[in-house]
């Protein structure tokens, strides 16, 4: 077509050029006061030459139209367009995806500065594979090291165990042991093992899917690990560092149809203890699942949550008062003990 299409605007040129060429000859022929052989032989020579020209034109147009507009020329030409594609598409390579040290990744995710953590976190995300559970393996060794260097002055920061003081032992530390370097020592391993739990927070808000899907498999990585206290312990820690801005996405969480995912639910709600989830945890008492049920009520006894809000202003007090009745000492009639006189005959009551 394009070709065409330049044939085609050579032709138009051809002609005005023609058209030009005769005016100017037959102006100067008009003008002209020679009459000689050698101006007739110019003049009949610039008509051929202006005859030529659009026959020359028509020609190639006629041979474009021929070639290139022709049904049997576009077939042709739609299949060798055809082939080049399908040539092309074999002879082409597959564009290669980067291939990553998920190892490298995950450790930097867990223990690098924050801007290295940041960029581990979007290429984990490309990797596409669960990785939590080498995440908390890692946030566990980090803890025993951590606890380690602690039982040293155990005496003296009097640790105890998730969800006490330990959460927050620098300020202890910094007061209660004098010695530089244990106490440099101590405060390293809290902030590589604090640096985990930042990484397993950026796992799940960054590198999964999405966030639901990245607390699903926290959710389901503790529950399929349940006979390893230090995945739980550390998934409890997660859920701890991430702090009240997961309870809602948690108690939305609960409407999942899988009954593991419903039971971890309510398990990870109770680490965060917060009042949002109570009416959750009291709804999973009814639950299908004798699993979630049963979670439900080992959270409501450890966190003595109420089985129902009691609305203090409904509260009605009653005061129930006993009545004893005596004889009166001179008619026999009984009356109650706090008359000051029998009704009967009048007499009075001495107290």
């Amino acid at each position: 077509m394009k070709n065409a299409r330049n044939l085609l605007i050579i032709l138009i040129g051809a002609i005005l050029l023609s058209i030009i060429t005769m005016n100017t000859v037959f102006a100067q022929t008009d003008t002209s006061t020679d009459t000689s052989t050698a101006s007739a032989v110019v003049s009949i020579v610039a008509c051929l030459v202006c005859l030529f020209i659009p026959a020359i034109g028509f020609i190639v147009l006629v041979g474009a139209f021929i070639l290139f507009l022709s049904p049997k020329a576009r077939q042709a030409r739609a299949q060798k367009i055809k082939n080049d594609v399908n040539t092309h598409s074999v002879n082409a390579q597959p564009v290669s995806k980067p291939v990553y040290d998920v190892n490298q990744l995950v450790r930097d995710l867990t223990l690098g500065d924050p801007q290295l953590q940041s960029k581990a976190a979007v290429q984990l995300k490309e990797v596409n594979q669960p990785l939590l559970l080498d995440i908390l393996q890692i946030s566990a060794q980090e803890y025993l090291n951590y606890q380690n260097n602690i039982n040293k002055y155990n005496d003296l920061i009097e640790i105890t165990p998730y969800g006490t003081d330990g959460w927050v032992l620098s300020f202890e530390i910094l007061q209660k042991i004098s010695e530089g370097a244990a106490r440099d020592m101590i405060l390293f391993h809290e902030r590589r093992w604090k640096s985990t739990l930042e990484g397993a927070e950026l796992y799940i808000f960054v590198s999964s899917e999405s966030a639901d899907t990245g607390i699903i498999e926290l959710i389901l990585t503790v529950m399929d690990n349940a006979d390893s206290p230090q995945i739980v312990e550390q998934g409890q820690y997660v859920i701890k560092y991430i702090g009240i801005t997961i309870v809602e996405p948690l108690i939305q969480l609960y409407n999942n149809p899988d009954d593991e995912i419903r039971a971890g639910t309510i398990l990870l709600l109770s680490v965060l203890d917060d009042v949002r989830s109570y009416d959750t945890i009291r709804k999973a008492l009814s639950d299908e699942s004798p699993e979630v049920r049963n979670v439900a009520a080992m959270v409501i006894k450890t966190l003595d949550i109420p089985l129902e809000y009691v609305n203090k202003e409904t509260i009605q007090k009653e005061t129930i008062r006993e009545i004893v009745k005596m004889p009166c000492k001179y008619c026999g009639t009984y009356i109650e003990n706090t008359a000051t006189y029998c009704p009967s005959c009048g007499a009075p009551l001495g107290k």
